[in-house]
């Protein structure tokens, strides 16, 4: 699995890359160097790229990514994830919400274009 991530100061936003096949380890590893980056703070949005990934998400995958969002709610504080995916339904959404019941905080939708992502996470509530 490879992964590589942007930020984007002035948008206030994170783009994470994912290609391959799904791995705990590098997934372990994105999380401390995230977590451990300091231009990486409060205020940010969050999309996940996984258009380039060869695996299709789990019930397994899906909760252990729960774990990391409400990680990543500690270091960002109320965000919106968009989850950038090669079909729509790629990611069951409701299965998803009903594992964040208990981080309102975070909102999430699925996309299949980058920019459409953007967007929604750019866009005033």
């Amino acid at each position: 699995m490879e992964m590589n991530y942007q930020i984007d100061q002035e948008r206030r936003l994170l783009i994470a890359t994912w290609r391959g096949r799904h791995d705990p380890l590098t997934i372990q590893n994105y999380v401390k160097a995230l977590m451990a980056d300091a231009n990486f703070s409060k205020g940010f949005h969050y999309i996940s790229d996984q258009r380039e990934l060869e695996t299709t998400p789990t019930k397994v995958s899906i909760e252990t990514g729960i774990v990391f969002l409400k990680i990543l709610l500690s270091k960002l504080g109320p965000y919106k994830y968009g989850i950038v995916s090669k079909k729509l339904g790629t990611y069951d959404l409701d299965h998803l919400r009903s594992l964040m019941t208990h981080l309102p905080e975070i909102q999430v939708e699925e996309f299949t274009e980058l920019d459409d992502a953007i967007r929604w996470v750019e866009k005033e509530d």
